[in-house]
This record gives C-alpha cells, sequence and structure tokens, in this order.
C-alpha cells in the first residue's frame, strides 16, 4: 500500500506517495472504504492498460450515490510509460490529471515516481524532479482559492466555448484538449484549465459581483493579469491566454475571483 504524506491543505488537498513494494501493484476500480482516519472515501483508479482520463473518472465519482470524497490514487507516473495507447509521464500530462482531479470534483490525488517506487537505478538523482516541482505548484493554487466548495461544471453553464473534444478510452492523456471547469455555488470564483490554448468562453453570470481575472502558469505558478479592472459579472467574457507557459508547452488555467 503507498505511504502518503501531507503536501497541503488538509486530507482533500494535494498528497504524495510512494509506493514501497517492489513490483507495482494491478490497479483496479477500487470500492469505497474507510481510510486510516475513519472517513469512508471512494479511490479512484487507472488501469495501465486502459487508462481513461481522469475528467471522465471524476464525473463518475462526483455523481455517484450516496456522495463522498474522492481523490485521485493513480495514474500516469512522473518519468514512467504506461497506458494504451501509451504515454509518458512529463510534466504536462501530470498536470492534466492534477487540474482535472479538482475541477471535478476531485479532492486530491498521490503522486508518484518511476524511481522512487520501484527504487531503480538512478532513483537518487530523480526526487525533485520537474513533475514533483508542478505538483507543488499545483498544491499552492488551489490551497489560495475555496476549492472546497468547487462544484463541477458538468453542463457547460459556466465554461459555455472552447471546452474541447471530450475523446474517449483511446485518447491519450497527452493528446486530449478537454477543458474542465468549476465554479463555487456562491458566486465567488470560476476555475477553468484548458490543456491546451484556445478562446473559451465564460458565462459571467455565475459570478456575484465584477470579478479579477487572471491567468495562471501551471508550468511555474505565475500569475498574469488580463485587464486592471474587474470584468462585470454579466453576459459571457472571452478569454484567450497566451500561447506558451514557461515550460513551452500551452496549458494554462483561467481564474475569475469576484471583488466582494
Amino acid at each position: 500500500m503507498p505511504e502518503s504524506a501531507d503536501r497541503g491543505c488538509t486530507r482533500r488537498s494535494a498528497t504524495s506517495a510512494r509506493h514501497d513494494s517492489s513490483s507495482k501493484p494491478t490497479l483496479e476500480d477500487s470500492p469505497s472504504q474507510p481510510d486510516r482516519e475513519g472517513a469512508t472515501v471512494t479511490r479512484r483508479k487507472s488501469h495501465p492498460e486502459r487508462l481513461r482520463e481522469t475528467h471522465a473518472e471524476g464525473k463518475v465519482s462526483y455523481n455517484q450515490t450516496p456522495a463522498m470524497p474522492a481523490y485521485l490514487v493513480e495514474a500516469h507516473y512522473d518519468l514512467e510509460k504506461v497506458g494504451d495507447p501509451p504515454d509518458f509521464g512529463t510534466p504536462a500530462v501530470l498536470r492534466r490529471e492534477e487540474y482535472w482531479t479538482m475541477l471535478t470534483g476531485g479532492t486530491g490525488q498521490f503522486y508518484g515516481n518511476l524511481y522512487t517506487w520501484s527504487f531503480k537505478d538512478g532513483w537518487r538523482n530523480n526526487i525533485d524532479t520537474p513533475g514533483a516541482d508542478r505538483l507543488t505548484i499545483w498544491r499552492d493554487f488551489f490551497s489560495a482559492v475555496p476549492w472546497q466548495g468547487l462544484v463541477p461544471d458538468q453542463n457547460h453553464s459556466v465554461l459555455t466555448y472552447g471546452f474541447g473534444n471530450i475523446g474517449d478510452m483511446s485518447t491519450s492523456v497527452s493528446e486530449s484538449e478537454y477543458a474542465t471547469a468549476a465554479s463555487t455555488s456562491y458566486g465567488s470564483v470560476i476555475i477553468a484549465y484548458m490543456p491546451t490554448a484556445r478562446s473559451i468562453t465564460v458565462n459571467m453570470a455565475h459570478l456575484r459581483s465584477p470579478a479579477k481575472a487572471q491567468w495562471f502558469d501551471p508550468s511555474n505558478g505565475a500569475y498574469t493579469a488580463i485587464q486592471a479592472k474587474p470584468f462585470p459579472n454579466r453576459g459571457t467574457q472571452n478569454f484567450m491566454p497566451p500561447a506558451k507557459n514557461h515550460d513551452g508547452d500551452s496549458d494554462w488555467v483561467l481564474l475569475l475571483t469576484a471583488s466582494q
């Protein structure tokens, strides 16, 4: 079993896991079960031979009855090639799964690394990887917003255009363009994550007041104001991110924060 270490904001936040087994366990969909603290949770798992996009599994978990917290246990590992079709665990692939998790109702995830779960030769030089660094950026971003209150935008009433192709079981994570979004029911925040840069349209009426708009770069944690004055909380608004982020990839996060 994984040994987890808290990386931030309580049980529902990002957690890091390194496996102490000498061989990688079989990954199956896991039923709800008590965790070490007695709470009932659903553990999302993806089989490496039929890896499904995290946002699809997130929707299933969020809509289950009775409702209960769910977090991502295993998907792609840092620096490891898995899946059918195969996909390599690059920082960009890991980021997709990290942000999809939180914007589809997830409460956190475990982090895995080929070198540290297997103690593969060279593991001492592959602990502080770019993938691990980007996980910390993800943790810090969601620690700064009311993530516990985020409601997934399953019917595209918030992100009304530009969410992309949802893909299917044959779509690799690295090729998925599907954008996920979530907002608080009380209108304080809207967050949208796009794996690839494109124009998106947001229904601003989901915000309770005029909102500050920022691009967040998930590769280095930098915020960029879109304009000096708040956007009105009515009608729709188009947003277009910069072409490339700090890492040279094209994934971005849109953060809209109501002014009061």
